[in-house]
């Protein structure tokens, strides 16, 4: 298994699925920008917490990496003055994957489910507080 500091310094590619939490908040920085490769893309469909935008703006401006896709903004909704939208190299779309109807049907489908589960005496399949 590679360490993050690693991936930081090979991958072509960098996805970020995570949860912002005290550790991931601003996992990527200025500091974790520059050991990236200058061909990197850096692509964020978890939390915006996760990227320091400002350090973000900077490489991109710099060349320190090639782009950026994101899904997720520190603000949300993302404001129309964000510096990122000036920017070529970079696609922000709307975090509304979970907005489509059969998000909201497969959503209520499963809560509906997990009741069940309980109220027949089983454990839940997916127990969020642990």
């Amino acid at each position: 298994m590679a360490s993050l500091a690693e991936i930081y310094k090979k991958a072509d590619y960098i996805v970020l699925a995570l949860p912002a939490t005290h550790e991931t908040t601003h996992m990527i920085n200025s500091a974790t920008l520059k050991l990236m490769k200058k061909n990197a893309v850096l692509i964020n469909v978890g939390r915006g917490q996760l990227i320091d935008e400002d350090a973000l703006y900077s490489a991109l401006i710099n060349n320190q990496i090639f782009g950026a896709g994101l899904d997720v903004t520190e603000d949300e909704p993302v404001s129309a003055q964000n510096p990122l939208y000036s920017l070529p190299n970079v696609f922000l779309t709307p975090h509304v994957a979970g907005q489509s109807r059969e998000a909201k049907e497969n959503v209520a489908l499963e809560a509906a489910k997990e009741i069940t589960r309980v109220l027949n005496g089983s454990q839940p399949k997916h127990q969020v507080n642990n």
